[in-house]
């Protein structure tokens, strides 16, 4: 007679279990069901799914890297104060601007954007630089530039390229200056809103506006594959006075 280990009551022979105490006495066995062979559609359907999930996870990879190059600060405004100084100081430009000078101006919250500004030496020129969501995308503007500080004027603004560019940019003298090299186009419209409502710009400004002036733009975009920038030369012509109006767009390319 078999007896149950756990409670001792008797048992019949081959007892799958103990009816008084409910011990399990037979080991469970793995039931496996039968093996089908893959049919040659469900394997190809199997590899195309594999295959459309890879592409998906690589796509979505790409995208994020992207969209993270895209949307990274180009250059934020402690990065750049820090820059400039050194780049003034290879250009030689001290003697144009306050390069340790720049300061937060301004700030216009609803637009996310921070004004950077410094004393220049150029007469009544007048030069900020924006950086928009942290530094995303940078402007720089340099307003009532006379005629004879036209040249520095520019030397100034590659300062401020090679600064929020971290010095990439080793042919950004000739795309400011080279005009045989890197010609200019003409712009279908000068500064008008976006120009003014930054600056506040001077009353000089509207003034000549307000009288007439001629205004006329040129522009030119340059990229070395990592930061791309857009140059814009506003001239303002009253008489026998000319004054220029320089803005920067600086952008992940």
């Amino acid at each position: 007679m078999n007896i149950c280990p756990k409670c001792g009551a008797p048992l019949q022979e081959n007892a799958q279990f103990c009816p008084h105490c409910m011990t399990v006495l037979a080991e469970k066995k793995e039931v496996k069901k039968p093996e089908k062979p893959i049919s040659n559609k469900r394997r190809a359907v199997i590899i195309i799914t594999a295959v459309l999930l890879a592409l998906a996870v690589a796509a979505g990879g790409i995208f994020t890297a992207v969209y993270k190059k895209k949307h990274s600060p180009v250059c934020p405004p402690e990065q750049f104060k820090a820059a400039v100084v050194k780049s003034s100081e290879r250009a030689d430009a001290d003697a144009l601007w306050d390069a340790d000078g720049f300061i937060d101006t301004h700030d216009y919250t609803e637009k996310n954007i921070v004004r950077y500004s410094t004393k220049t030496y150029l007469e009544n020129a007048v030069i900020s630089v924006f950086f928009y969501n942290g530094g995303e995308e940078v402007y720089a503007y340099f307003s009532d530039v006379e005629a004879n500080n036209f040249e520095s004027a520019e030397l100034l603004f590659e300062c401020v390229t090679q600064s929020v560019c971290n010095n990439y940019f080793t042919d950004l003298h000739e795309v400011f200056t080279n005009e045989a090299q890197y010609p200019k186009s003409e712009f279908p419209r000068p500064f008008y809103s976006e120009f003014t409502d930054l600056l506040g710009k001077t009353q000089q400004y509207n003034a000549d506006l307000a009288a007439g002036a001629k205004l006329s733009t040129r522009y030119i975009t340059a990229t070395n594959g990592e930061f791309q920038i857009n140059y814009y030369i506003t001239e303002r012509i009253k008489g026998d006075e000319t004054l220029y109006d320089l803005a920067l767009e600086i952008e992940r390319a």
